[in-house]
């Protein structure tokens, strides 16, 4: 059940590229962060298959927009299979890629400095929805209900599975506490309303040892204002994900609308 989601292969120089592959031309590719190293935010604690490599990924019929000057993806995006959206006036430090299903409005002010590639991203959209299934199938080691005010969750060392029945904080901080081998999988059912908000890790505890998982239909989650900030991975198959402000350290994969604007940072592969 749990695995390394890089796929290790060695290139030209013998240097060892550990996500999407390696360039082919004698070196591992420093400009497509995702050739080259396993990103730092990734989550490894489940195995999320292809879908592993994006900082945000649209599942099958989203609707993405990436907009506003100051609002920048650091990491790889998807537009999968039946994606409709508008991409304009921001930056994605990394690739694009597109599945051949995919309609999107990309305006001449988009930077992407990897590069835009057409690939079939069904693979990746089924490998999310399966881990999201496995995640929400864990027996809890903790049942928290509703979240309102400051918290502190704290784990036992290895594997936390936390069911969360909302999140709603404003102004609020939310502390994960436990050691660097603490994996936290926070099943979410209700809503998750994250204003003005801070998580504050403690411990030892990585951004890649955290995943929220939303495996039913529900409200968009919320994530804003300029103050907020948030850790790991956020997986809402049957849901939409909504950023404006904020940093989020880890990744975005939802089946909704996507839409990151007003100086939102996504940073899933933070640059050495």
């Amino acid at each position: 059940m749990f695995a390394s989601n890089s796929t290790p292969c060695t290139d030209t120089d013998g240097q060892t590229c550990t996500m999407a592959g390696c360039d082919g031309q004698g070196v591992c590719d420093q400009t497509h962060v995702s050739n080259c190293q396993q990103c730092p935010n990734a989550f490894t604690g489940l195995n999320l298959g292809a879908a592993s490599n994006f900082a945000i990924l649209g599942l099958n019929g989203a609707h993405l927009i990436i907009s506003e000057g100051a609002t920048k993806i650091v990491g790889d995006v998807g537009a999968g299979p039946n994606n409709t959206g508008t991409l304009l006036k921001s930056t994605i430090v990394g690739q694009l890629f597109i599945d051949p299903t995919a309609k999107l409005d990309i305006h001449s002010d988009l930077t992407v400095t990897g590069g835009i590639v057409i690939q079939d991203l069904t693979q990746a959209d089924a490998d999310a929805r399966a881990a999201s299934m496995d995640a929400a199938g864990f027996t809890p080691t903790q049942t928290l209900g509703n979240i309102n005010s400051s918290t502190t969750i704290t784990g036992s060392g290895g594997l936390n599975v936390i069911s969360i029945d909302s999140v709603n904080l404003v102004k609020q901080t939310l502390t994960i506490s436990g050691s660097a081998s603490d994996i936290f999988i926070f099943n979410v059912t209700g809503d998750y309303i994250f204003n003005g908000s801070q998580m504050v890790l403690s411990g030892g505890v990585t951004a890649n040892h955290i995943l929220w998982n939303f495996p039913t239909a529900g409200s968009d989650i919320q994530f804003f204002k300029p103050v907020a900030v948030a850790f790991g991975t956020f997986l809402a198959p049957q849901r939409g994900f909504i950023q404006d402000h904020g940093d989020l350290e880890g990744a975005a994969i939802a089946g909704g609308t996507l839409k990151f604007h007003s100086a939102a940072l996504v940073n899933f592969c933070p640059q050495p």
